[in-house]
């Protein structure tokens, strides 16, 4: 219920602030995502001695949609840094990617912003359609991109 909820108030204000609108199958293929993205990633904790550790799982983003994944790395004896971006459709297809490598080390939350810059450039140069999802790991960059202004 709590995905749903959150999914309604999101569709909401894509459409007040972006004059994006969602249609009702849309937005409930959302909500099961990202339900079953959060169920995958669960650690059973009824026996806290013995538990394990179960691998992440790439969960296809819904119909029409493309998700955009970003991530930086920094190789800290050499003191050089890369991003990469991968955007795969509705069918866990990838349908583009880029990267770059940069000389010199940067400061891992600037290298994740850069990748972040770097998949929404990607999604509007290469004429990237549906509704995209952004995702990568840094919290910092993603809440900061949620609360541009539109």
């Amino acid at each position: 219920m709590v995905f749903l909820l959150q999914t309604i108030w999101n569709s909401r204000n894509e459409m007040v602030f972006r004059n994006i609108t969602l249609t009702h199958h849309q937005v409930i293929s959302m909500a099961i995502y990202f339900f079953e993205e959060f169920s995958s990633v669960q650690v059973p904790t009824s026996n806290p001695q013995t538990v394990a550790l179960q691998s992440p799982t790439f969960w296809s983003p819904p119909h029409n949609f493309v998700k955009l994944n970003f991530d930086g790395a920094f190789n800290i004896p050499c003191n050089k840094s890369s991003i990469a971006v991968l955007a795969r459709d509705s069918e866990s297809m990838p349908c583009n990617w880029s990267c770059k490598r940069f000389t010199d080390g940067l400061d891992p939350l600037i290298l994740e912003a850069l990748a972040c810059r770097k998949a929404l450039v990607l999604a509007q140069s290469r004429g990237l359609k549906g509704i995209i999802m952004v995702e990568g790991d840094s919290l910092k960059v993603v809440n900061a991109i949620h609360n541009l202004p539109h």
